[in-house]
């Protein structure tokens, strides 16, 4: 089975030429958590996320769990629907996350619940990830993983699998906790499916990078990944594609926006030769 895809070889060739002229010196690496550097199934089949850990995980109460399911039942065909105009999706999303983190506080989610979630082990890197962010971290080339989901779990996660570090920057939603680890509120400016390109467009640690390394290798599973380079004024970009589901309705459209489409939930390898060609120019 062919897991590797590329839609114009001649226009990856260049700009993979260009990327390797310049060296791993002007390069960094902005990445999607969830179904990305993750995988897109557990062991058990399930789908685990940053978003929906605590949930899928069972360390939080029945009466928890079905609250979050009634809003994902409601507000996820919102999100994906082609009907529903856009601008009404967004507000829809805002409101779908504002009552999610409600919801966790009203139930006295603390910190332990994210260490309890993490450590069940059930959301699991891509393989090839955890190398993948060792070599970048050995040759100083910088991580931006932007995330819809849960920034406390993506940032517990990295730590529980020995992969945080200070090249490591994590651009998502968080809960605000007290000093006991106690949830008492939230970042209201939230990142979803809807205004993620927008939201990396203004942030200083994107531009900051942008402006000091003008080259990019991006990741992401979703079209709308790679409308976070429109805002940032990068000099050659390649964009990886990870396709996990619905591979053949969705392969020749993602052919068209990615460089390179990796489908079937399959392994970082051919993103490791295209580091490594850089690296080793």
């Amino acid at each position: 089975m062919n897991l590797v895809h590329i839609g114009d070889k001649k226009s990856f060739q260049n700009k993979l030429d260009q990327l390797k002229k310049a060296g791993h010196e002007f390069l960094h690496v902005v990445a999607d958590f969830d179904r990305t550097l993750t995988r897109n199934s557990g062991k058990d089949g399930k789908t685990y996320t940053s978003a929906n850990l605590l949930q899928q995980t069972g360390i939080i109460s029945k009466s928890l769990q079905d609250n979050i399911k009634e809003l994902y039942a409601h507000y996820y065909p919102i999100e994906t629907s082609r009907l529903i105009p856009f601008e009404e999706r967004k507000a829809k999303m805002i409101e779908w996350w504002t009552k999610n983190y409600e919801a966790f506080i009203e139930a006295g989610i603390n910190r332990d619940h994210f260490l309890e979630a993490v450590r069940e082990n059930k959301m699991l890197l891509r393989p090839g990830a955890h190398d993948f962010i060792e070599i970048l971290r050995a040759k100083n080339i910088p991580l931006v993983i932007f995330s819809a989901g849960s920034g406390d779990s993506i940032n517990f996660f990295l730590e529980h699998n020995e992969l945080k570090h200070p090249g490591i920057d994590v651009i998502s939603n968080y809960i605000e906790f007290d000093k006991d680890g106690r949830a008492v509120g939230y970042d209201e400016s939230f990142i979803h499916s809807h205004n993620k390109h927008e939201s990396l467009g203004n942030n200083p640690v994107l531009n900051k990078h942008a402006l000091e390394r003008k080259n990019v290798i991006l990741l992401g599973d979703l079209i709308e990944d790679t409308l976070v380079a429109d805002n940032i004024d990068y000099l050659t970009i390649v964009k990886v594609g990870f396709l996990n589901e619905n591979i053949e309705d969705n392969l020749d459209e993602y052919k068209r926006v990615f460089d390179v489409v990796i489908t079937h939930d399959g392994p970082m390898d051919s993103v490791h030769e295209i580091l490594q060609e850089i690296i080793d120019k």
